[in-house]
């Protein structure tokens, strides 16, 4: 039987929550994680099978919004609903802080990725440098 679940990552797993930020999202977002993990430890979750950790959400809240800082899976399990269960997850728990937005700045290419959040319900509001701001009431 295959078991799967989302749940808050645990100081036992933060190592291997921080070898996926490196290997699918890079090194910048780990000072991120890093100093927001203490404080936002709730919004830090990681979707498991069979007790392996195979994607990743975490973020923070800032002026009454819950900022998502990163996601990724596991290349692997791309196309299993994987991340869009992990951003539900995370608004689950941003809704029940009572917040009401939530956004994510998403990379101008490729293309997908701003299409995968708006599939998730998520809109541009504005562009930035290199990167969309996209935003969802909850």
């Amino acid at each position: 039987m295959i078991n799967k679940i989302i749940k808050q990552i645990s100081k036992e797993d933060f190592g291997s929550f921080l070898d996926i930020i490196k290997n699918y999202i890079g090194e910048s977002e780990l000072n991120s994680a890093i100093k927001h993990f203490d404080k936002f430890n709730d919004l830090f979750l990681g979707y498991y099978i069979n007790k392996r950790l195979v994607g990743i959400i975490f973020g923070h809240i800032k002026d009454d919004e819950a900022i998502i800082d990163a996601i990724a899976v596991l290349k692997d399990f791309w196309k299993k609903g994987i991340g869009k269960k992990l951003i539900y997850a995370f608004e689950s728990i941003a809704k029940e802080k009572g917040i009401k937005t939530s956004s994510v700045g998403a990379a101008l290419n490729p293309i997908n990725v701003v299409n995968f959040y708006k599939k998730c319900g998520y809109h541009i509001i504005k562009k930035k440098k290199d990167f969309w701001i996209m935003e969802k009431n909850l």
